[in-house]
């Protein structure tokens, strides 16, 4: 069933999320998690065009979200809907390095920074990594 998200799209849109189930550490000594807690996590890559799974991965509980996606390959020309904790720019510049697309939002400690006013078809800026100061110029489409 195709439900319409309110936006035409030619391309594919995914959305990628994870959840933690919790388990019960004396039933799963394998899935350790916190202290006295065992959870898995799964990683869902999630066709928004026709609300159906691309690919379901479980890993331990303690997986970060954002290791999930060196797993990944990523379609040229679709669009990748990630949350904060997908917020790694050396692996998202592999999403922009195959031709594909990313929307994410930042958390409160990153920031764009020398944004310019916008030149449509572009909007150029440059993001800084507050770890280690390293700055990437990236050529992005304008989101009106």
């Amino acid at each position: 069933m195709h439900e319409d998200f309110g936006v035409e799209l030619n391309q594919a849109a995914y959305a990628l999320d994870s959840t933690t189930i919790d388990l019960c550490l004396a039933v799963f000594p394998w899935a350790h998690f916190r202290k006295h807690k065992a959870a898995i996590k799964l990683h869902t890559l999630l066709d928004l065009k026709g609300n159906l799974p691309v690919s379901i991965t479980v890993t331990p509980g303690k997986v970060h979200d954002v290791n999930i996606l060196d797993q990944m390959t990523f379609e040229p020309g679709s669009i990748y809907i990630f949350d904060r904790g997908y917020l790694d720019f050396l692996r998202l510049y592999r999403v922009h390095l195959s031709n594909a697309f990313f929307i994410t939002r930042a958390s409160g400690r990153r920031r764009p920074c020398g944004l310019r006013p916008p030149t449509p078809p572009d909007v150029r800026f440059r993001i800084r990594r507050f770890m280690n100061n390293m700055t990437w110029k990236v050529s992005c489409p304008a989101v009106t």
